[in-house]
Formats: C-alpha cells, structure tokens, sequence
C-alpha cells in the first residue's frame, strides 16, 4: 500500500449539555476541537439549520445551558470509528440526536482509501458486532466513563448548574430504597423526574452512597 492509499486519522468526539454531561452527539473531524465546537455552536444559533443537532444544541442554549465538546477517540479511522462509537452510546444513551448511524456525511479534508470505502458499503458481519460488545480494557473503559458523564471537574456540586447537593442526594438514594416514588421526590426538591430517574440507574451522582 502507498502512502497516498492510507487513510488519514481523525478524531471521534462527543457533544454534552452543562446540564448534565452525557454525551448525546456523536461526530468525527479533522479540526480543532475547539474550531469544531464552535461550527456546532454557529449552526445552532442559526434557526435555518434544522437538523436535530442544531435543534438540540439551540435548545441547550435558550435554556441558559452550554454546550461541550469531548475527545473521544483520536488518530480514528474515519467513518468506520464514528459508527462504531454511535453504537455504542446508543446502547446506554436512547435520546442520542444523531439521526444516521455515522460514516454518512464525511470529514472534510480526510482521504479514505478503497478498503475502508469498501468496508463501508458492507453490512455488518455478525463478528463485528460482536466485537463491538467484547468488554473493553480498563483504560479504554475510563476514557469512556469521563466522556460519558462529562468532565470530571464538574462533577457533582462542582457544577454551576447542579440544583442539588451531596447529602440531598443521599437522602434521595435513601428514599428511592424505602420506595418513595421519583415524581414525588422530583417535586420536593424542585427538580425533573429523569434526575432522579438517573439518579436511581446510577446514571449520576454514583459517586455518592447512601
């Protein structure tokens, strides 16, 4: 294989809301992550541009929330990364706002050599997905524990934006295990039912025992 035939690396990375820091946007570039956010942030603030990225990230916005960007994979390979990463996150995350499995719209300045074009057009085997499921490697499992829950510096009460604190939630944990509905308990403290929701899965605040 020459040089010109090798496909150039790129970078898989994920978008979050300050709201909570789950990942919920899978994509792949060959900027800066920092310029790529900021593309993100233009077409959000665009009302002309209708995908449901754009919709979610002017969503986030109008509700004084920001958005953040998250290495997820660098040096990836292109397209074939993406849709591999998308599946993934569509198993812990349902509500992702990517509409495509990924590999569709291209980066811009990334070369594709023939195999990868070729592997693209192929169905998934029934190897490759499972391959996709096989447990990961610690570090690799760290890597993507901080992506999916944000990052770690705004864990918790550390957050702006956290409405509660350590010991509420401890005895929102506490109450969740004498049965005490989520609804019941979102209205006492003010907060939406899926906090508590995720709360309850150990989605956020895991960190925190009863």
């Amino acid at each position: 294989m020459t040089s010109d035939d090798k496909t150039s690396g790129c970078k898989v990375y994920g978008l979050s809301s300050t709201k909570d820091g789950t990942i919920r946007y899978i994509g792949q570039t060959a900027l800066e992550l920092n310029r790529r956010l900021n593309q993100h942030l233009a077409a959000g603030r665009n009302p002309k541009h209708q995908a449901y990225v754009n919709r979610w990230i002017r969503k986030q916005l109008r509700d004084g929330y920001g958005v953040e960007i998250h290495l997820i994979e660098d040096e990836a390979e292109p397209d074939l990364a993406e849709i591999r990463w998308i599946y993934h996150y569509r198993r812990f995350t349902p509500n992702m706002v990517n509409v495509a499995s990924g590999g569709l719209g291209g980066v811009k300045g990334i070369k594709r050599s023939d195999e990868t074009k070729a592997k693209m057009r192929k169905p998934k085997s029934l190897e490759a997905r499972i391959r996709m499921m096989k447990p990961k490697a610690e570090t690799t499992r760290k890597r993507m524990s901080l992506a999916q829950t944000g990052n770690a510096k705004s864990r918790g009460e550390s957050n702006r934006h956290c409405k509660l604190t350590e010991s509420l939630v401890r005895q929102i944990k506490q109450d969740l295990l004498n049965g005490v509905p989520g609804a019941a308990i979102a209205r006492r403290h003010g907060v939406q039912k899926s906090a508590i929701s995720k709360i309850n899965v150990g989605r956020n605040w895991s960190h925190i025992a009863v």
